[in-house]
């Protein structure tokens, strides 16, 4: 299987376990093929979620996903007071949901 259709099978696998782990302070929408956008409710920011083709080539086990900082229009925007100076990269779910409750805890 080619690594382009790893990432949207990986995407859709994560799209589909992320409520349950993330819960009730996010909505996250299937975006684009690789891509997932989540919601930090009560903010007006998300992340992008994405599996990056080029980044999982040559992968055999997991995937590596990457996140972007977005703002209410579900743009990516870079501020570095979020460390989002650019895309932030993650190997695994624990990774990830951390990810966003340390994002959730600098806009709460």
């Amino acid at each position: 299987m080619e690594a382009e259709e790893r990432c949207v099978e990986g995407a859709q696998r994560l799209f589909g376990i992320l409520p349950m782990e993330l819960g009730s302070n996010y909505e996250a929408t299937y975006y684009d093929n690789a891509v997932i956008h989540v919601m930090i409710t009560g903010t007006q920011h998300g992340l992008s979620v994405y599996y990056p083709a080029d980044a999982n080539m040559n992968r055999a086990n997991g995937l590596v996903i990457e996140t972007a900082l977005l703002n209410a229009n579900r743009v990516v925007v870079y501020n570095s007071e979020f460390d989002y100076e650019d895309v932030r990269r993650w190997y695994n779910i624990e990774e990830l949901v951390a990810e966003f409750n340390r994002v959730r805890a600098l806009l709460i």
